[in-house]
């Protein structure tokens, strides 16, 4: 009984985006990317809520992979501020990393990989995220919604608009994670990540 609670109780917390954030493929799309904005007050209500009001018809969650797995910390809002997007063609994509392995390019390593409709100009995205951390992020405008930054020539340039958070200079091949990586502590963070498009 204790377990079918519990199971339930995870599942409201899912729903309201205060643990996880759901580990989707880089082709995937998504028409609103939710705030993640993790309030104290808002943790305390849902910690607090007595076996009675656990909904025993919650509604079912799709497969997700929780960002941390303690309840007790509370998520900061980290928001990103990608501009300099040449036009609202396709997808903007982003991969977060919170250590240097895999950096920029492996999928698996990433802690998010989200997709969400480009904009023109520019866009904002809110995660949340788990404090005393360092973060690296990865973007790229993927025009022609394959889910892969196109490139061309033996030298591999890219046909599509990418960035950086921290907005390194260029240089020949891929910026490492400590000349890209924000440190994320207990409060709010904003981070611009200027796209650049080289063909």
């Amino acid at each position: 009984m204790k377990k079918l609670l519990f199971t339930q109780l995870l599942q409201l917390l899912l729903a309201s985006n205060l643990l996880t954030i759901t580990a989707c493929g880089m082709d995937d799309t998504l028409k609103n990317l939710q705030n993640l904005d993790t309030t104290k007050n808002d943790k305390n209500k849902n910690r607090t809520n007595s076996d009675s009001n656990v909904a025993k018809d919650a509604p079912q969650q799709d497969a997700v992979t929780p960002v941390i797995a303690d309840p007790e910390i509370a998520l900061v809002k980290v928001t990103l501020n990608i501009t300099k997007t040449r036009n609202a063609t396709g997808n903007m994509c982003l991969s977060v990393f919170n250590k240097p392995e895999g950096f920029p390019t492996s999928a698996e390593a990433a802690i998010i990989k989200r997709c969400l409709p480009a904009v023109a100009a520019g866009q904002v995205v809110e995660l949340g995220l788990e404090p005393n951390a360092r973060y690296a992020v990865a973007v790229f405008h993927d025009e022609n919604e394959n889910g892969t930054l196109d490139t061309t020539g033996g030298l591999g340039i890219p046909k599509e608009g990418f960035g950086f958070s921290s907005n390194p200079p260029l240089k020949i091949g891929a910026p490492s994670f400590d000349e890209v990586a924000i440190s994320v502590g207990t409060q709010e963070v904003t981070a611009e990540i200027n796209l650049k498009y080289l063909l």
